[in-house]
């Protein structure tokens, strides 16, 4: 059994996995279009976790993935792989769902008239 490299800095899009409308996770995973014969299908590769996620869909920015296939690559139980396709609405379009935008920086506040927010230097009092 050979050793899957993958660096976890490719994990950069922040995705909820829900079950039935019910969030079951929110994780960083790489989402990766593949051409099949069946169409064009996509790859989501997660950090291991001992939940099944046959059944599922992946919610990236207003986009629905739906679980098809889920496998260990090499067997390490560091990463899982999705295998998945997009759901389409009845329309005909890609779903829109605004409950997956990724996460939302947070920044420490700070006043205007902290010596930090100035980039100038204080005593210490």
């Amino acid at each position: 059994m050979t050793a899957t490299l993958f660096d976890p800095g490719w994990l950069r899009h922040f995705v909820t996995i829900e079950r039935d409308g019910d969030a079951v996770a929110s994780v960083w995973a790489q989402i990766e279009p593949r051409e099949t014969e069946d169409g064009r299908k996509y790859t989501v590769t997660i950090r291991h976790r001992h939940d099944d996620f046959v059944g599922t869909n992946v919610l990236y920015r207003g986009r629905t993935f739906a679980v098809k296939d889920v496998r260990d690559p090499d067997g390490a139980e560091r990463y899982l792989v999705l295998d998945a396709s997009e759901v389409i609405t009845e329309s005909g379009r890609l779903s829109l769902d605004s409950t997956s935008r990724g996460p939302t920086p947070r920044f420490p506040q700070q006043e205007a008239d902290e010596p930090a927010q100035r980039g100038g230097y204080s005593e210490p009092r």
